[in-house]
């Protein structure tokens, strides 16, 4: 059996800030409050926001078989976009500062993966 204490000291040596585990279930306010969400036209022009809905809320129909979710986090913010003079027109968002988040985190999600699998 995995030990939770296992999984969250793998992300924290992957470099996730943090680390949660929850049992897979329907996660019915959430789903409600994306659909209000969208229904207001807040997704604007990203489309895929609308794709795969039923999956976003239930993790059991994205993955046969699931029982838990493994949640993990990264903190983006970085220091000096605090640093921006109110005169400044413009700021430059933290994330962007950086790699390319997306391929970075699945790379770390990729790592945690291999040694779970290689361990258990």
């Amino acid at each position: 059996m995995i030990e939770y204490y296992h999984i969250k000291e793998l992300a924290t040596k992957v470099g996730f800030d943090l680390c949660g585990v929850t049992p897979a279930q329907h996660l019915d306010a959430g789903e409600r409050d994306f659909e209000e969400w969208l229904a207001h036209g807040y997704a604007s022009s990203l489309d895929y926001m609308h794709r795969n809905r039923e999956k976003r809320f239930d993790a059991r129909k994205l993955v046969e078989g699931a029982r838990s979710v493994v949640v993990c986090g990264v903190n983006y913010k970085l220091k000096f976009s605090d640093e921006y003079y109110t005169s400044n027109r413009t700021k430059v968002a933290s994330y962007a500062c950086r790699k390319d988040y997306h391929k970075s985190i699945k790379k770390m999600l990729q790592q945690m993966l291999k040694s779970l699998q290689q361990h258990y």
